[in-house]
C-alpha cells in the first residue's frame, strides 16, 4: 500500500479499491496468494518460503536487451522495505 501511494502519488483509501483487488490487477496477487514476484518484492520474510529463490541485480554494457554479456551480478539474499526505503 505504502509503495504503490509512493510511487504513484494515489492513496488508495480515496480509490476505494481493497488492497487485495489491486494486488490482482497488478498480477501479484492469485486467489488471495501472493504471486512469486509478489511475495520476493513484498514478502516479509521470502527466504522462509522460498529459501531457493534469489533476486540477482546485473548490470549490463550499453542498452542492448538480447545481450548476455554482463559487467557485473550482485545476489540480494535480502531485501526489505523498512520505512519506504529499500535496504539491501
Amino acid at each position: 500500500k505504502n509503495f504503490y501511494e509512493k510511487e504513484y502519488g494515489i492513496n488508495l483509501d480515496e480509490l476505494l479499491i481493497p488492497l487485495e483487488n489491486l494486488l490482482t490487477n497488478l498480477k501479484l496477487m492469485i486467489n488471495g496468494n501472493l504471486t512469486l514476484s509478489g511475495l520476493l518484492l513484498f514478502g516479509k520474510k521470502p527466504e522462509r518460503i522460498r529459501p531457493q529463490y534469489i533476486v540477482r541485480a546485473v548490470s549490463f554494457f550499453g542498452n542492448e536487451l538480447g545481450d548476455s554479456n554482463y559487467l557485473d551480478s550482485l545476489v540480494v539474499p535480502y531485501m526489505s522495505s523498512i520505512k519506504g526505503q529499500w535496504v539491501l
